[in-house]
């Protein structure tokens, strides 16, 4: 997706993990923390 659109009018926030499962997606929980925490610009936020 990053590399198909242009650049985002808001932050974007792409979760790349290997599945949906739960425990793969607790893993992005505190890097998830991290890019809430700050401050946020209009851009993709890549996290996995």
């Amino acid at each position: 997706m990053r590399y198909q659109q242009s650049q985002p009018s808001m932050p974007v926030l792409v979760l790349e993990v290997g599945s949906t499962a739960l425990r793969d997606l607790q893993e992005c929980v505190p890097q998830i923390a991290r890019v809430l925490a700050g401050p946020l610009e209009p851009r993709y936020y890549i996290v996995g």
